[in-house]
């Protein structure tokens, strides 16, 4: 039994001091112990400092107590274990400080005030007919798969503790399809604006071609996810997979257990890939902007050409907006899953702010512009024309102009007004 030592904070082996370690038999836990198994989760990585500490940089609570701790040398084949392993005593449950319990509920009301701002901003582009164009239904699907996703985590947060597991399970396979949708819409937004910029120049792009391009759009963003869940789901049935990518969702958390291996394969990876092909998508559309727009101003005559080209940056501008938001705050999770140090911790508070007011952010990117509002009051005043009556504005030295309601009608009355 040779236990290796580490100097403290650091991931180096300490020089042999001559110094033999004390050795205590037997570990007293007030609420039983659990093995760290690096071999099954590499999370569970420890080293033993000189202090007599167990130092887990992927724990939140690095450092274990020499009190709380003990190793031993297992031979286990069924449990995947032999070699030296730590048994660590689980926390008391009065631990959890009330500070924990304030962020967890803070956190799981900003979800929810977060949901309902992507539900208005769902149900704004489902009443406006003049937003249901292409590029409309792609953010209607967007939205609707972050709002679902949304809705799935809210209650994970909120009562996991109490959820029997096949809810928990289901869940966890929900939120995996519904974030790779939103993401999966998000790479299509970006695609069709590259497309439709690009064929200002090429002219092949027509309007008959919009239901098709649609259910193409559909079929990608709808259809990978689902293919990706789904071998997520066999591979936990049948258990193909090696252990160290087998996701076991729901055995820990309502979500993937095994967070470095697993979640990266079927989850981090696809999003990576989305992600980098709508930087590219953002370069590229850039730059054929640029041409577009050189050769407009050549050609005087074509208005129509020029108005669509406005519209189209119009909506390039919207979209990087939609990928500044959604892409920083997923590469800020990642790296707060990933590495652990003090500063990448605080970080990981940064990113679940953004991440939890993500709803927020979207409706005011998608909603909040004087053309949308303006549609709201024109289908509003259809909806409730007394509430909605204007007033002329007076015109003190010419005529004054009155709209007087009766029943459903509106009559007009002008009066002449002489100085």
């Amino acid at each position: 039994f040779e236990p290796k030592f580490y100097k403290n904070n650091t991931k180096f082996q300490s020089p042999a001091t001559g110094v033999v370690p004390a050795i205590a038999h037997g570990l007293e836990c007030s609420n039983e112990k659990f093995v760290m198994n690096p071999d099954v989760d590499p999370n569970d990585r420890f080293y033993i400092l000189n202090k007599g500490d167990l130092y887990v940089p992927f724990y939140v609570n690095k450092y274990v107590h020499y009190s709380q701790y003990c190793v031993e040398d297992v031979h286990f084949e069924s449990r995947y274990m032999d070699g030296m392993f730590a048994f660590v005593c689980f926390p008391d449950q009065e631990s959890k400080t009330e500070v924990d319990g304030i962020l967890q509920t803070v956190k799981s009301v900003a979800m929810l005030v977060s949901s309902l701002f992507l539900l208005i901003t769902l149900l704004v582009y489902c009443c406006l007919p003049s937003l249901q164009n292409l590029h409309g239904k792609t953010i209607m699907c967007h939205v609707a798969s972050l709002l679902g996703a949304y809705v799935c985590l809210t209650a994970v947060e909120l009562g996991s503790s109490v959820m029997p597991p096949n809810w928990c399970i289901t869940l966890g396979y929900t939120m995996q399809f519904l974030f790779l949708s939103a993401f999966s819409w998000l790479n299509v937004i970006c695609f069709n604006i590259w497309w439709s910029i690009r064929s200002v120049r090429s002219n092949f792009l027509k309007k008959r071609g919009t239901s098709y391009r649609f259910l193409l759009y559909s079929t990608y963003s709808w259809g990978l996810p689902f293919v990706i869940t789904t071998i997520t789901a066999l591979a936990d049935f049948y258990e193909f997979l090696p252990t160290s990518i087998t996701p076991r969702m729901g055995e820990k958390y309502c979500f993937f257990e095994n967070v470095s291996h697993s979640k990266t394969l079927f989850f981090d990876i696809p999003i990576s890939i989305q992600f980098v092909l709508n930087t590219i998508m953002f370069i590229l559309t850039i730059r054929v902007c640029s041409k577009v727009k050189s050769e407009l101003q050549q050609m005087q005559n074509n208005k129509s050409a020029k108005l669509r080209y406005q519209a189209d940056k119009t909506k390039l501008i919207l979209n990087i907006k939609l990928f500044i938001v959604m892409g920083l705050s997923w590469v800020c999770e990642a790296i707060s899953w990933y590495f652990h140090d003090e500063w990448i911790i605080r970080l990981m508070y940064l990113s679940d702010a953004a991440n939890v007011l993500q709803g927020v952010f979207i409706f005011f990117i998608l909603v909040v512009k004087k053309k949308v509002i303006r549609g709201i009051k024109e289908r509003m005043r259809g909806i409730l024309p007394c509430c909605f009556i204007r007033l002329a504005k007076h015109r003190p030295s010419t005529t004054s102009t009155i709209f007087t309601t009766t029943g459903s009608e509106s009559k007009l009355s002008s009066s002449q007004i002489r100085k």
